[in-house]
């Protein structure tokens, strides 16, 4: 008696059979780039998914002038070499330092909110 059916329902045995995780991720991740690269060659979807980053950037409350300024930043930031650049938004950079000490410091305020909480 074999543990797996020769078939099940519309199954072959060879499709239960475990697949080779990481050869099927390295497929899906080249197949996932091949269709991003042919969609993003298309003026029509590029110009399609523009207007929706646009319009999402501008139901959020983001002026143009913030619009411009993060893409400009961005393309700077991809440069090699480049510093990286700090967020026209006023959140700061992505610097792993200043990310941790930004988030201890919101752990921080938080604890404190806790306290309170607890005191009352």
């Amino acid at each position: 008696m074999a543990l797996v059916p020769r078939r099940i329902g519309r199954y072959s045995r060879s499709m239960a059979d475990p697949a080779d995780m990481d050869a099927l991720a390295k497929r899906y991740i080249e197949l996932w780039q091949e269709q991003l690269a042919k969609v993003s060659a298309d003026p029509s979807v590029t110009e399609a998914w523009r207007f929706v980053f646009e319009s999402a950037a501008k139901n959020m409350g983001w002026t143009p002038d913030a619009i411009a300024a993060y893409t400009a930043a961005a393309q700077a930031s991809s440069t090699p070499g480049a510093a990286t650049a700090a967020s026209p938004f006023g959140h700061g950079g992505s610097d792993p330092t200043d990310v941790l000490r930004r988030l201890d410091a919101l752990e921080q305020r938080l604890s404190a909110l806790e306290a309170d909480q607890d005191g009352d």
